[in-house]
């Protein structure tokens, strides 16, 4: 039924490319109407016909406009459907800029030729995109793991598929919050931890402090520790053994 009623608005919307400059006719801003009403009922068939209308549109500004018109319908149809098919996320990567183009970076089936090409993108939240993607491979990952952006640098450090080399290369980072995330990521290797639980600051140590993956020794290490927010720290993490949390209560230089 769906086909059927698709090649019937297809045949509709080329006849009303030739109504143009007609006192009655199909105009533009019904088919916008009846696109943005498919992309609420059938989004798959909305896309198709959408990508239809596009290519036809020889004229660049004109088709930016149609795009445009179209832009935060686009945006929610990509944000609610996982089925939205390979080859219309990279169709729509060649002309979308700005908040459209980071919801195709999101997005689980983008073809990862694509996300290489958004992780160049001078947008730092086109990059942070491809970065928390959970299907963007891992040689990506390296390069995005460079990036200037401190916030993409964290989508790296989070994402499943990052390298354990790169989370020991993030272990290092000029920046606090990037540490933090290492130290808090339970994929952080025990020597990582290790480095990091003797981290210059305390929201580094407090974050090895809080991972499950932490070993006990680290631990003991961490609940001697000066600041009060990482005792804290050790004390709220579940895997701490009993008599350490009897310590950390009884003791007066290290009580929570």
């Amino acid at each position: 039924m769906a086909g059927i009623a698709e090649v019937g608005l297809q045949a509709m919307f080329a006849m009303a490319r030739e109504a143009v400059g007609q006192t009655v006719g199909f105009n533009d801003l019904m088919q916008q109407q009846i696109l943005q009403a498919l992309f609420e009922i059938v989004p798959l068939v909305a896309f198709d016909l959408f990508l239809w209308l596009l290519d036809d549109i020889d004229d660049v500004a004109e088709r930016l406009d149609f795009l445009q018109a179209l832009r935060e319908d686009l945006i929610e149809a990509i944000w609610k459907n996982n089925r939205v098919p390979p080859g219309v996320l990279a169709r729509l990567a060649k002309d979308a800029d700005g908040k459209l183009k980071e919801m195709v970076a999101w997005h689980q089936n983008t073809p990862s030729e694509v996300l290489a090409r958004f992780a160049e993108d001078e947008d730092f939240g086109i990059q942070e995109a491809v970065a928390h993607n959970h299907h963007t491979p891992p040689e990506i990952l390296s390069h995005l793991a460079l990036s200037e952006s401190t916030s993409v640098r964290e989508g790296v450090v989070w994402n499943p598929n990052t390298p354990p080399e790169i989370l020991t290369h993030l272990a290092v980072d000029i920046d606090t919050n990037v540490r933090e995330a290492v130290a808090r990521n339970p994929r952080t290797s025990p020597e990582v931890l290790a480095c990091l639980a003797g981290d210059e600051n305390h929201s580094v140590r407090s974050g090895v402090a809080l991972n499950d993956v932490t070993p006990q020794e680290i631990l003991t290490r961490l609940a001697m520790d000066e600041q009060y927010t990482v005792r804290s720290a050790v004390a709220r993490n579940q895997h701490t053994p009993p008599e350490l949390l009897t310590c950390l209560a009884e003791n007066p230089e290290t009580s929570v």
